[in-house]
């Protein structure tokens, strides 16, 4: 049994359910699976499998990082097709799908559901994922593009918090 401060128990078993519902979400159904994505030359961007693309800009709004908060990023898995990371608040992992064009979209997003106390960084992050149909790459950023190039969200890779 346990014991202590039931928020800390509270948030404990939060935590451990959502460890196992990403461990297993995406071998619950492996019928429901997108097709691997297929990346070519011809692609103007490089997603980079398993770097991890923190968050630069919401639309044109340069995000504005507060010191000891965790930065909401990006990884690619092209191998399983899926997309995740941290959304603001929450962990989240999706259905990813590139065409030969270079048409980019993330469908089936699924994420924690931790309390927010900023929900406007969690809900223009997740907006702007769902909206995503084109990708480019500047230099060492990542934009994520809606249908008429309008850009929605930014992401830079490196180690900065």
């Amino acid at each position: 049994m346990m014991q202590g401060n039931p928020v800390k128990v509270v948030v404990g078993c939060l935590i451990a359910f959502s460890v196992l519902f990403f461990a297993f979400a995406g071998l619950a159904n492996p019928g429901s699976r997108v097709k691997k994505p297929q990346v070519n030359s011809a692609n103007t961007f490089s997603l980079q499998a398993g770097r991890q693309w923190k968050l630069a800009s919401l639309g044109t709004q340069a995000y504005n990082h507060r010191r000891g908060r965790r930065r909401p990023f990006v990884q690619f898995n092209l191998t399983d097709s899926i997309a995740y990371g941290f959304s603001g608040c929450n962990s989240f992992h999706c259905k990813l799908s590139i065409d030969q064009s270079g048409s980019i979209r993330f469908s089936d997003i699924q994420n924690t559901l931790i309390a927010c106390l900023d929900e406007n960084i969690e809900e223009a992050f997740v907006f702007g994922l769902q909206n995503t149909r084109k990708a480019k790459m500047v230099e060492n950023e990542l934009w994520l593009l809606d249908v008429s190039e309008k850009p929605l969200l930014k992401f830079q890779v490196g180690d900065s918090q």
